[in-house]
């Protein structure tokens, strides 16, 4: 059985042939002061689109999650809105 490594994502980029992974930092799972951890968003850019996946942030609540999404400048976005 061939190996593999485990890493760590968290804040990080990776280079899979022409493809760049990006992950982002930790970022609330929701709102400011609500006890329900943290996610990481994964940014997709293949040179021609780039695609941004905000997966449990339920929307962007909190301002350091909406900088970071555009600031990514995603032509395709992913998100989950709030909780309803």
């Amino acid at each position: 059985m061939d190996r593999s490594d485990l890493i760590y994502c968290d804040d990080s980029k990776h280079i899979v042939g022409n493809t760049e992974l990006i992950f982002s930092p930790p970022f609330l799972h929701g709102p400011e002061n609500v006890r329900l951890g943290y996610v990481i968003m994964t940014t997709i850019d293949d040179g021609e689109k780039r695609l941004l996946h905000a997966s449990d942030v339920q929307g962007s609540v909190t301002k350091s999650a909406k900088e970071y999404i555009i600031n990514q400048s995603p032509d395709i976005l992913i998100m989950d809105g709030p909780p309803t």
